[in-house]
């Protein structure tokens, strides 16, 4: 897996930041370390996904940068390495736990997959040119749209849901677990 430091430049005239789309040196390119080095404050970032310009990450960095204390960023996402950063998967988890309460990790930021909490699923969308409720079928095209899976008193998921919808709700609810987990972790190291 690799942690990729992007050159991001700044446009003053616009406030624009962006990155420059070039192949980075192999200087910038971090792997996950095997064994955390005990001299180094490592943060997680859960769900990281890839770089994109001025994401949390660059700001951390940036912050990082600006301290006298060796801090390194982890991203953790399965896009990035399937064996280390599957929150679903029992041995991932325990690998960042050990960590977390060896107390190599100084802090953890997490961003969990959002799709099955979006609001948006419970507003009425346009489809071919026409409003179709949440959940509704477009009668243009006969796309079923997104609808509701949670509610404010079904936090873990609504009843009745199609099988596609459940298990979406099962993944995410997972990967919410794990999260909490680790956070707990955090909590307690």
């Amino acid at each position: 897996a690799h942690l990729l430091h992007l050159p991001v430049q700044h446009d003053p005239s616009t406030g624009h930041s962006y990155v420059e789309h070039t192949t980075p040196p192999a200087d910038r390119l971090h792997t996950v370390p095997r064994h955390i080095d005990r001299g180094t404050m490592y943060v997680l970032h859960l769900f990281s996904g890839q770089r994109r310009p001025g994401d949390l990450q660059y700001w951390l960095e940036q912050e990082a940068n600006s301290t006298q204390v060796n801090i390194v960023i982890l991203s953790i996402d399965v896009i990035l390495d399937a064996a280390r950063c599957d929150l679903q998967s029992p041995r991932a988890i325990a690998h960042w736990r050990d960590h977390i309460l060896a107390g190599r990790i100084a802090a953890m930021f997490a961003g969990p997959p959002c799709d099955t909490w979006s609001r948006a699923r419970g507003l009425p969308t346009r489809c071919c040119n026409q409003s179709v409720d949440p959940g509704g079928i477009c009668n243009a095209c006969g796309n079923r749209l997104p609808r509701p899976l949670r509610g404010p008193l079904q936090l873990w998921g609504l009843p009745g849901l199609r099988k596609r919808e459940h298990q979406a709700l099962t993944l995410a609810n997972h990967l919410y677990r794990s999260t909490i987990y680790l956070a707990v972790c955090c909590w307690r190291s």
